[in-house]
């Protein structure tokens, strides 16, 4: 089960979405400005972040239960597999590729994401 892209789904219609055991993925914002060379008003835009702090922990759970019609303990179970790969990931390659999101690496001890 592709959990990165439940995740990315999700994201798109929540501001922060908590992956257990892992961290929490957010959207951070840049208000609008005015651009002076091009003369015109840009809109505000977000960009997606992560924090390894974990906020809220059945909220991806229930929307893959909902998905893919299965139960939140089975669908628990998957996110839980999925953040120990990504945890094991890191401490063996220091770097962890989450398609439809970006990557995060280990840089000075800290888990860093650069979004795609």
């Amino acid at each position: 089960m592709e959990i990165s892209s439940y995740l990315a789904e999700l994201i798109r219609t929540r501001k922060e979405v908590s992956v257990s055991g892992l961290g929490t993925f957010f959207k951070k914002k840049s208000p609008g400005r005015y651009d002076v060379k091009s003369h015109s008003f840009l809109p505000p835009t977000y960009t997606l972040d992560f924090t390894t702090e974990v906020k809220e922990d059945t909220g991806l759970a229930d929307y893959i239960s909902s998905k893919k019609n299965i139960s939140t303990d089975s669908a628990t179970y998957y996110v839980e597999q999925f953040s120990e790969h990504v945890r094991n990931q890191l401490s063996e390659q220091e770097h962890a590729v989450l398609p439809d999101l970006g990557s995060l690496t280990i840089s000075s001890g800290l888990v860093v994401f650069k979004a795609d």
